[in-house]
């Protein structure tokens, strides 16, 4: 079964180091067509090829709990425009840290890099925003599993035009 798109859940992402590699994977985007002799049908030589690639529309869904790895896949998601980041802004806690021993032998996390935009600011303490603001209720945190905007993105938020497909799955658009 083919789907028109891909949700990326990242809340509640405390961190670890994934963001690049994902990052990779949804940026690479399709640019040629292969078909099989005796066959109609043309697939992206990417797939074909075996190699990793969505080549779908995504959309980002964060929360104040995303964290860290999750705010570096947050910005990266945005600077490539990859699609739509919806929900919550992040918590604004990214920090990258190292043991370091104590004289007793027991060790402590400290500081070692500052995490920056590409136009420079700190991403410390500065949450990722969201292009499309939901915020959950309590009654849908412990009653529904699934929030609205998860069960049906177009009424959160319209539609993009005469193809109906919700506005979270058209192409990104390029500022």
């Amino acid at each position: 079964m083919t789907r028109e798109g891909v949700v990326i859940d990242v809340r509640n992402n405390f961190g670890g180091f994934v963001n690049a590699y994902a990052l990779d994977v949804l940026a690479r985007k399709p640019y040629l067509n292969m078909t099989f002799r005796g066959f109609e049908d043309a697939q992206p030589a990417r797939s074909i090829l075996g190699q990793r690639a969505l080549e779908r529309p995504t959309v980002l869904v964060t929360n104040r709990v995303t964290l860290s790895d999750g705010e570096d896949f947050s910005e990266g998601y945005r600077e490539l425009g990859l699609g739509k980041v919806v929900g919550e802004p992040t918590a604004g806690w990214i920090i990258y840290t190292s043991n370091e021993k104590l004289l007793d032998g027991s060790t402590v996390r400290l500081p070692f890099i500052t995490v920056t935009t590409e136009n420079g600011q700190s991403m410390e303490m500065h949450p990722r925003p969201v292009d499309v603001p939901v915020a959950r209720r309590w009654a849908k945190r412990t009653g529904a599993r699934t929030a609205i905007w998860m069960r049906r993105p177009g009424r959160c938020c319209g539609s993009s035009g005469n193809n109906r497909r919700p506005a979270l799955f058209a192409e990104p658009q390029n500022p």
